[in-house]
C-alpha cells in the first residue's frame, strides 16, 4: 500500500487541533514566537501525543501582527539565533509531553525566504541537523539543496492552497489563494502525490481546514493510499527521503 503523509501547523490558536489531529499524521508545533505562546504549545503536543500523531517544530519570524507571514532581514547570526531559540525552547516543552520532535518546517514568509535565499535555506538546514531534525519544505527548491549532506529532505506540498505554474503558493493577497472546496483539495493532493510529494500541508487556521483534511484523509485512504507518517532515518543518513 501507498503511504502519504498529512501533516498540519498546529499550535497556532486556529481553534481546531484537536479535529485536525484526529486525521493528520503529523503536525508542525508553532514555536510560541509568531502565535501560540507555552501552554498553547503544550496543549498540542499533549493532544497530539495522546493520538499518537508525530510532531515537529514550526519556528517563524517574531511577528505576531502579521503572523509571521512578513518577510524580515535579518542578519545571518541573529536568524541562526531565531531558529535555535525557538526549536529550543519547544524540544524542552516536547519532553514535558513525552514525546521527541522528528522535524522542522519553517513558518510563513520564513518558508518562503529559505525556499529562495541558499544562504537562509542553509542556516535552516544547519539548525535542523544540530537537533538531528528531518526538514519539509518545496519540492527543488533551496531548502532542499541545503539539506543535502545535513539533513534529511521531505519534499512538501499543500491541499489548502492553490500555486502557480511555477509550483509556487499564490500569495495570500491574491483571491485566489485558498481552496475552501473539500473535493478541489482532494484533487490537488493527487496530482501532488504523483508528483512525487511525500508530505501534504493543511493550516489550522484556513476557514473549513476540517473538511478539508477530512476529504483529503478518507479520499486518499478510499484510494489504498494509507495516511502516515514519515519514516525518519535518525542518524548517519541525510538527502531526500523515499518512502
Amino acid at each position: 500500500m501507498h503511504r502519504i503523509d498529512l501533516n498540519a501547523d498546529l499550535g497556532e490558536g486556529g481553534g481546531h487541533d484537536c479535529e485536525l489531529l484526529d486525521l493528520v499524521s503529523s503536525a508542525n508545533i508553532c514555536c510560541g514566537v509568531h502565535a501560540g505562546g507555552a501552554m498553547v504549545c503544550l496543549t498540542a503536543l499533549d493532544a497530539a501525543a495522546a493520538r499518537g500523531v508525530v510532531v515537529g517544530a514550526h519556528p517563524g519570524h517574531a511577528d505576531r501582527v502579521g503572523m509571521g507571514r512578513v518577510p524580515v532581514d535579518l542578519a545571518a547570526r541573529e536568524m541562526s539565533a531565531l531558529l535555535e531559540y525557538q526549536v529550543g525552547a519547544l524540544t524542552a516543552v516536547a519532553e514535558l509531553a513525552g514525546v521527541r520532535l522528528a522535524h522542522l518546517k519553517p513558518h510563513g514568509a520564513l518558508y518562503h525566504q529559505a525556499s529562495e535565499n541558499i544562504d537562509i535555506a542553509r542556516l535552516v538546514a544547519t539548525t535542523a541537523a544540530r537537533w538531528r531534525l528531518a526538514i519539509y519544505g518545496p519540492p527543488h527548491s533551496c531548502i532542499e539543496e541545503a539539506c543535502l549532506g545535513l539533513a534529511l529532505f521531505v519534499p512538501e506540498g499543500f491541499v489548502d492552497r492553490r500555486m502557480d505554474n511555477a509550483g509556487r503558493l499564490l500569495p495570500r493577497s491574491d483571491s485566489r489563494a485558498l481552496i475552501h472546496e473539500p473535493s478541489e483539495a482532494l484533487e490537488q493532493a493527487l496530482r501532488q502525490i504523483d508528483l512525487g510529494i511525500e508530505t501534504l500541508c493543511v493550516h489550522g487556521d484556513t476557514p473549513g481546514a476540517v473538511a478539508l483534511a477530512t476529504a483529503v484523509h478518507h479520499g486518499l485512504e478510499s484510494r489504498g493510499i494509507a495516511v502516515r507518517p514519515p519514516i525518519f532515518k535518525r542518524s548517519g543518513q541525510s538527502g531526500s527521503h523515499k518512502s
